[in-house]
Parts: C-alpha cells; structure tokens; sequence
C-alpha cells in the first residue's frame, strides 16, 4: 500500500514530468526549470484529483516545494 508521501511524490513526477530518479523531496519551484507556471497548474489539478481536497488561492502559490505540499495536505486533513 502506498503512503499519502509515496502518492504525492508519485503525483509531483508525473505532473512536472520529472525523471525518475529526480529527488523530489527536495524540490524546490525556483530551482526547477520544468516548474513553469503552466506545470504548477497541472501539479494543482493533479493535487486535488489524487487526494480529493480542494485547494484555496491561497494554498495554490503556498506550494513552493514538496514539503510544503506536504503540510497543506495535512492542514486539510490528510494524514501523511
């Protein structure tokens, strides 16, 4: 079984279509050329499909790196 961390790496490879062996846990958006506006809308999209949670505007330009990703799941109530 998968963990909501192993799922959202999983999430952020596809959506900024990332290498496999990119370490995603230390991704950060202003060092990660394929991290265009246009990847960060489709990492949005694919956010909310892959865990069923809706994201505010604000919670939107929060996700800046993996980690924060991480904490707004949790502050919407999905354990990881």
């Amino acid at each position: 079984m998968s963990t909501t961390r192993d799922r959202l790496k999983s999430t952020f490879t596809s959506a900024l279509e990332l290498q496999p062996d990119v370490e995603v846990e230390s991704l950060d958006r202003a060092e990660c050329e394929k991290w265009d506006s246009l990847h960060h809308m489709i990492l949005v999209v694919a956010f909310e499909d892959e865990f069923g949670v809706e994201l505010s505007a604000a919670q939107v330009v929060r996700i800046e790196t993996f980690e924060s990703a991480v904490t707004i799941l949790s502050e919407l109530g999905v354990p990881v």
